[in-house]
């Protein structure tokens, strides 16, 4: 190989594959998850229902388990997924100041 084509070689190979995209876009919460999410907890809050019910049927797996995961670390212990066989369907979040983690 000469110099030419193992440069272009290099110069190619920085550009990620189908695969390796795919699989970070799948993972990742989208700022649109993400707001939403917010604001159905809200409005669960602002018509004092005892549970939020977040409807998962545009994300992922993985994307349903990262918000799952984002939802406990800000403190709604009880939460889970609803699933559809094997496809997530709905991220129920109890809402009673009871299952809240004590931030002190």
């Amino acid at each position: 190989m000469d110099l030419k084509q193992e440069y272009m070689r290099k110069k190619y190979d920085a550009i990620p594959s189908y695969e390796e995209v795919k699989l970070a876009m799948n993972s990742e919460l989208t700022d649109e998850q993400i707001k939403t999410a917010g604001l159905i907890i809200k409005q669960a809050v602002f018509y004092n229902l005892c549970a939020a019910h977040i409807d998962l049927i545009k994300f992922t797996p993985n994307q349903a388990n990262s918000m799952l995961r984002l939802l406990k670390a800000k403190g709604y212990s009880d939460c889970k997924i609803m699933m559809n066989g094997n496809t997530p369907d709905c991220l129920t979040v109890q809402l009673n100041t009871s299952n809240f983690r004590s931030k002190e």
